[in-house]
């Protein structure tokens, strides 16, 4: 007989502080093949973290004490490479550059599309799924489809000026020109 190793259903950890938005959370997450748990704040998350294992994690990014930024840099601190999705209802350039440089796996704004969230969430368990046991996912700065947002949003806020919108992203516009792989332009040129 042919006995086959079922690995336990993936679990999902959902953190904010607005228990109307961890409730509908949970809701939405319950149609994925995963355990969904929540926690209402940084600390009550990280005691789930240490007393089991979590595939994602969800968080708000403004909640009080500490912030999702703060949990995600606690969780890289020791070792952790759990995807995380961080979610705000705050959204600046800013802060979309501090989490992509970070490396979080998704930044999404508030409110956010069902369908987009789902999504997400089931890339980032696929992305743990694909991870050998006790190693990382990777380079945090292997950012694809976030960074191009990010930069997108930059360049959009900037009025397509490559040079303030690297700025704003804190790089250098030699950098950006790379990341968007366009030849530099003569000068006096248009």
């Amino acid at each position: 007989m042919i006995q086959h190793q079922t690995r336990p259903a993936a679990t999902v950890l959902v953190v904010d502080d607005d228990s109307a938005i961890r409730d509908a959370m949970e809701l939405l997450l319950r149609s994925l093949p995963a355990e969904i748990v929540t926690a209402s704040d940084v600390p009550a998350a990280l005691d789930v973290v240490r007393h089991r294992r979590v595939d994602a994690i969800v968080a708000d990014y403004r909640m009080p004490d500490l912030s999702g930024l703060d949990f995600f840099a606690l969780l890289r601190q020791q070792g952790s490479r759990t995807p995380f999705i961080l979610v705000t209802g705050h959204g600046t350039i800013p802060t979309a550059v501090e989490a992509v440089r970070a490396g979080v796996a998704e930044f999404l704004e508030k409110p956010v599309d069902p369908h987009v969230m789902r999504r997400a969430v089931a890339q980032a368990l696929e992305r743990a799924r694909e991870m050998p046991a006790g190693s990382g996912e990777g380079s945090p700065f292997d950012l694809g489809r976030l960074e191009a947002e990010t930069i997108g949003r930059a360049l959009a806020a900037t009025g397509g000026n490559r040079t303030h919108a690297a700025r704003l992203l804190g790089m250098h516009p030699r950098t950006l020109r790379k990341k968007l792989n366009t030849p530099k332009r003569p000068r006096g040129k248009p």
